[in-house]
């Protein structure tokens, strides 16, 4: 046997094990910054809006009923339908035991029970993307191709981000990833491995949509079997087919409420996903270039303007070695092209919204980098432009290293350094002192209700309409929102000026100290602080 065949697997078994070792470091030091930010249910709001619209959804579903099949119901309905129930099912399932061992003390500890959802619905899902991502654009052939691509998923910052909470882009992101691998796994085969892809693709299409960006993946995988005489063009086509109801049924199935009464509901809210995804909610989208240049949020979470441009040249590069590198750049591709055009055309720019972009992108790399690194000094134009390609790739580590750290530092003191903990901290010894109160606050105000004060939010923020059927004794208002949304110019860029008005004269009445029957008694740099008048 030839000793470097031999030392192939030994190779390869090293790798596996430094993955694991640094995926097991991950999730263990990702466990300390989201210990943190959940001290109650209140608490979620003020850092992750979205965790707390989720939050007691989840719960409700593992409360359990008076009866099995009122449990059942819970379990099945989870009535916070922006998000399909695969998210949900299994977010409930990793709480399950939290059930059995706290019984109806689980409400109780809302810490433990978002440190779990985080831990296991977001960061493992993340860890098991950039395996199976990782995997697919090298199949741990090549040590140093392995590593790199490894290590620079792993280490951008977008991420990061995505580990640092509880939400459906964990799971999204790891069919997307699943997709992937199983197609590779097949290889034109077009057996087992092709038919779990669609699945795959059902959950995902099932969890946030993901699974329809395959679009154009799968036929032109079809096209690379007939063109490679693996299949006929009938073949083809009753597979497309076939790829296509697999999908669809998986994604019924994963959302049994298509097939329940409840249809209706989550089928509205759907369509209302779809249309301030369209339109926005509060505020237009943004124009995505930055006084001509890429916008700070992406540079500095997917890399600068000349390490995109090399993702790009790495992917131009797979398309003209030709042979199996140019298929497989050509089915990336086929995957960037769609993601791109619905991310350009969204109307939010939120960060995790673009890793689905940019994490298979960063396969393209497998085109360039060498197998392995030799310090053999070579001055030949090829060898000097990949010494330049790695050095941008060492610097872009760096960077992502930097950028990654400095949000884990944030959100591990996120408590200690929060202006809005320290509003609450202020405002409330204040209130105290005024007996039983009817509180409205700010999505991002924190003040949890108790015995003294009854304290309420509104999905569609202040207006004169909820005061007047409300009558708060307090309000608790964001700056930010204030001087945002009662801004005199706020409706002639706003998404929908008809809806959004009753909200925009709140909040112009509040920033000019003229909301009726209303006094400013406090106001600092994050909130202000409205006390009913007595008559």
């Amino acid at each position: 046997m030839n000793k470097s065949t031999s030392n192939k697997p030994a190779k390869r078994s090293t790798t596996v094990w430094l993955l694991l070792l640094a995926s097991l470091l991950y999730f263990v030091l990702l466990a300390l910054p989201n210990a943190t930010g959940a001290r109650d249910v209140d608490m979620l709001s003020i850092f992750e809006v979205d965790e707390y619209a989720q939050y007691e959804h989840v719960v409700r579903m593992v409360s359990g009923g008076e009866s099995l099949v009122d449990s059942l119901r819970k379990f099945v309905a989870y009535e916070h339908y922006f998000y399909g129930y695969p998210f949900y099912f299994f977010s409930a399932v990793s709480i399950l035991p939290l059930r059995w061992l706290l019984g109806a003390d689980l409400h109780a500890h809302t810490a433990t029970i978002v440190l779990v959802l985080r831990q296991l619905i977001n960061v493992a899902p993340n860890l098991l993307s950039v395996w199976l991502l990782t995997y697919t654009a090298t199949q741990f052939r090549s040590v140093f191709k392995t590593i790199v691509i490894f290590a620079l998923l792993l280490l951008l910052p977008a991420l990061m981000g995505n580990s640092l909470w509880w939400h459906a882009d964990g799971l999204a992101l790891l069919f997307m990833a699943l997709g992937f691998f199983l197609l590779r796994l097949d290889g034109l085969r077009f057996q087992r491995y092709f038919w779990l892809a669609a699945a795959a693709a059902g959950v995902g299409l099932g969890i946030k949509y993901i699974g329809a960006l395959f679009v154009l993946v799968i036929p032109l995988y079809l096209s690379l079997g007939v063109r490679q005489s693996r299949l006929s063009w009938r073949q083809a086509a009753a597979r497309g087919l076939g790829f296509v109801a697999i999908m669809l049924a998986v994604f019924v199935l994963t959302n049994p409420l298509l097939l329940l009464p409840q249809r209706a509901d989550l089928i509205a809210n759907q369509r209302l996903q779809f249309e301030q995804t369209s339109q926005g909610i509060f505020a237009s989208r943004p124009d995505f270039l930055e006084a001509g240049r890429l916008p700070g949020w992406l540079t500095a979470n997917f890399g600068t303007a000349a390490f995109l441009a090399l993702l790009a040249a790495a992917l131009a590069a797979g398309w003209l070695q030709g042979g199996r590198q140019r298929a497989e750049a050509a089915l990336l591709a086929a995957w960037l092209l769609p993601n791109l055009l619905v991310m350009l055309n969204a109307s939010s720019m939120r960060v995790h919204y673009w890793l689905q972009i940019f994490m298979p992108a960063m396969m393209a790399l497998v085109f360039i980098l060498p197998d392995k690194l030799e310090f053999k000094f070579q001055p030949r134009p090829r060898a000097l432009l990949q010494w330049a390609a790695l050095l941008l790739i060492a610097v872009q580590a760096g960077l992502f290293a930097q950028e990654s750290s400095r949000h884990y530092q944030q959100t591990l003191h996120r408590e200690d350094t929060s202006p809005s903990l320290q509003f609450y901290r202020t405002v409330h010894p204040t209130l105290l002192a005024n007996g039983e109160q009817h509180i409205y606050r700010d999505w991002k105000v924190y003040f949890p209700s108790d015995a003294q004060f009854s304290v309420f939010l509104d999905w569609e923020l202040g207006s004169h309409d909820m005061l007047a059927e409300e009558q708060p004794d307090v309000l608790l208002l964001e700056r930010e929102n204030v001087e945002f949304y009662g801004a005199e110019d706020y409706l002639d860029t706003s998404p929908d000026p008809g809806r959004l008005e009753p909200m925009h004269r709140f909040y112009r009445d509040a920033l000019q100290n003229q909301i009726p029957s209303y006094t400013l008694v406090y106001e600092d740099a994050f909130g202000l602080v409205f006390v009913r008048q007595q008559h």
